[in-house]
This record gives structure tokens, sequence and C-alpha cells, in this order.
């Protein structure tokens, strides 16, 4: 049985998935690649905070610093990865490619190229990239492989196959922030569900 905590976020992003018709756990997987489902993870040595990993100076457009992002729970992040999402919806949509969405975060020129596409021949992104290079060469394909694999085994480490099933009758609120916060008992989806009506009733739809 995964962490709590995590099977929770995992729960909240497929219920919103569902509701805005995005294919079945692409918002998931780049959350898993990205954070491990954490909203107050923080990369060491680039600053990046969050379930997507947003960069400090790409926040500082916004007004928030990367403290204010890390201190967010689940649902007061979601407009933020609303927005971040926002200009590559059109493609998104036209590819129908759940990987695409990783790609949006990764190398958003990638959205929509075959696998064959490459992203870097040596240099910056490769050194800073390793594991999806092949003899020096970033490629769609590569990093396509590496991400499936990863998300695959942080499902299987966590229980995350059927999260949906897990979650239908169980009394969870998605509010988790700092690791070990305790969930209300609230019915789960329903919550969900209603902070997400109140998010989006105006915003992002397809």
């Amino acid at each position: 049985m995964g962490d709590v905590n995590v099977l929770a976020s995992a729960s909240l992003i497929n219920n919103f998935e569902q509701q805005q018709g995005i294919p079945h756990d692409a918002l998931v997987n780049v959350m898993v690649m990205e954070s491990g489902l954490k909203p107050y993870a923080q990369n060491g040595r680039s600053n990046a905070t969050g379930l997507i990993q947003f960069m400090p100076k790409l926040l500082s457009t916004w007004g928030y610093t990367t403290q204010q992002v890390k201190n967010m729970s689940i649902i007061e992040q979601f407009p933020l990865i609303v927005k971040y999402f926002s200009p590559y919806l059109s493609k998104l949509k036209q590819t129908n490619d759940p990987f695409d969405w990783y790609c949006a975060v990764f190398w958003p020129v990638a959205i929509g190229k075959p696998d064959s596409y490459v992203i870097s021949r040596g240099g910056k992104v490769v050194t800073q990239n390793p594991d999806y290079a092949i003899n020096g060469i970033i490629t769609k394909s590569s990093v396509r492989t590496v991400f499936n694999r990863y998300v695959q085994n942080f499902k299987n480490k966590n229980g995350l196959n059927d999260v949906k099933k897990k979650f239908s009758n169980n009394p969870f609120a998605a509010g988790f922030t700092q690791p070990g916060s305790a969930p209300n008992t609230h019915n789960f989806l329903d919550d969900i569900g209603g902070s997400i009506r109140n998010l989006f009733t105006n915003g992002w739809h397809f």
C-alpha cells in the first residue's frame, strides 16, 4: 500500500483529468516524474518547486516566491498548473498523447513531434539530463522510454495503478501540504470535485 498522501494526490488529479477531458494519467504522470506528487518538492540545485517544478524566474513573473509555492497545498497549486499549461492546450488537445504533457514541462517544442525528433546533441541539455541521452543524443523517444519506466516503477511502488478504485469509498480530503499532514474526514471525491468546480468555473475548459 502506497503513502496515503501520494494516493490522495493522484486521486485529486485523476478526478480533474476526467472532468476536463484530459487523457487519463497525463497530469498524474507529469507530477510523478517531476515531484513524486509532493506539492512541497524542491530541487536542491535549481530551486524548482512544486508539483510540476516551477522555476523561480517563472514564479517571480507571476508574483510568487518558491517558498510561497512550497507552502501551498495541492488544491492551492492547481491554478498555477492551469496557468502553466494554458499556452499549450490547443496543441496538447490535437496530439492527444499523454506523454506530450510531460514534453510541455521538459521541452515544449517537442509537443506533437515524432519520437525521432532530436531534442539535443551533446551540450548542456545532455549534461544536465544524462539519463535521457543515448550516445550523447536526446530524442523524444529516449525521453519517453525513461519517463515511462520511471512512472511505472513509481506507481507499482506506491499502489497507484488503480487510484480511483482505491479512493471511491475512502474519506480523505485533498489539502495535504507538508509530509505527515493529517487528512480531514470529508468525502474525498466530493471534496475534490467541489474544489475543482470552484477553481475552474470560469477557467480552463476544452
